[in-house]
């Protein structure tokens, strides 16, 4: 949705000249909303008239260009990022259409490449109960497990894996447990467990 202060602008323009806002001679915005990137530079344009829009994060986007009142607009994307693999893992739906009015529907939603994340686990024995968490992704391992793996993670993405629970008489600590998803799968952290004193 359009949002303050754009949104109370093009309201004022509203009430002082009922053409600006549909129909006429006036111009109109031309934008929406772009989800599933975490860095620029992503660029779209609209074939119609050539201009373009670099966007760095997701949420709301407009065109810096105005379009004419009438005129079609067909909204693409022109490149993305190096964590996206390709134009086509941006899909642009409701990009194209006519200008009657201020437009802030283009959907643009994009897929960024992903890696796995593993390590390994050293003095679990036959312990049951350890649970590594990610952010949202968490993890049971089984007793006697030697090597865990996490969701993928995307790329350019902050990863923290922590102990979320602890097994039944053991206390395991994380080694290279934080860092920034890369380009390539990262599985060198350890989870490191040992005895509890009695």
């Amino acid at each position: 949705m359009m949002r303050s202060p754009l949104r109370a602008s093009l309201a004022l323009a509203c009430a002082l000249s009922l053409s600006a806002c549909g129909g006429g001679d006036g111009e109109f915005y031309l934008g929406g909303y772009v989800q599933g990137i975490n860095k620029g530079p992503l660029v779209l344009k609209n074939e119609n008239n050539g201009a373009t829009v670099t966007i760095t994060r997701p949420g709301e986007f407009y065109f810096p260009e105005l379009v004419e009142a009438d005129s079609s607009y067909n909204v693409v994307v022109q490149s993305v990022p190096d964590n996206i693999a390709s134009i086509d893992k941006c899909v642009v739906t409701q990009g194209n259409g006519k200008a009657t009015f201020n437009i802030n529907t283009v959907l643009v939603n994009c897929t960024i490449n992903t890696h796995q994340l593993s390590g390994s686990i050293t003095g679990l024995g036959n312990a049951s109960g350890l649970e590594l968490v990610n952010g949202a992704d968490r993890v049971a391992v089984p007793a006697g497990a030697t090597t865990f793996t996490m969701a993928n993670v995307p790329e350019d993405s902050p990863y923290g894996v922590t102990v979320l629970n602890q097994p039944a008489g053991r206390s395991c600590t994380v080694v290279n447990g934080v860092g920034t998803m890369l380009k390539a799968d990262i599985s060198n952290v350890q989870v490191n467990c040992a005895p509890t004193a009695p």
